[in-house]
């Protein structure tokens, strides 16, 4: 099972909390519907294309998979995932300030 966040429909609480489990286990990424996935790296660069596919770079970029581990940090008290969503953010924007 991967992390698909599509976009609002039914039961997105549901959704959104078995795709959490399956990232936070396994880093895998499918950032929209027939997305290849893809396992994030544990220092990822934001440069990162491994499909090259701009539509794939925006949507990792956009930053809307993040979403599973503020869900398990806010939902289920996961405190590890609140850090580990800290440290990406911050590293994200980080590097895009680098890149000014």
């Amino acid at each position: 099972m991967n992390l698909k966040l599509y976009g609002p429909r039914k039961n997105t609480d549901f959704t959104i909390k078995l795709q959490q489990k399956t990232f936070i286990t396994s880093r895998e990424i499918e950032l929209y519907k027939g997305a290849p996935v893809w396992a994030l790296p544990t220092s990822p660069t934001w440069r990162e294309n491994p499909f090259g596919i701009n539509t794939w770079m925006i949507y990792y970029n956009s930053l809307g998979w993040m979403n599973a581990l503020l869900y398990d940090g806010v939902e289920n008290g996961n405190v590890d995932s609140l850090s580990e969503l800290k440290i990406l953010l911050f590293d994200f924007f980080a590097r895009q300030s680098d890149d000014s």
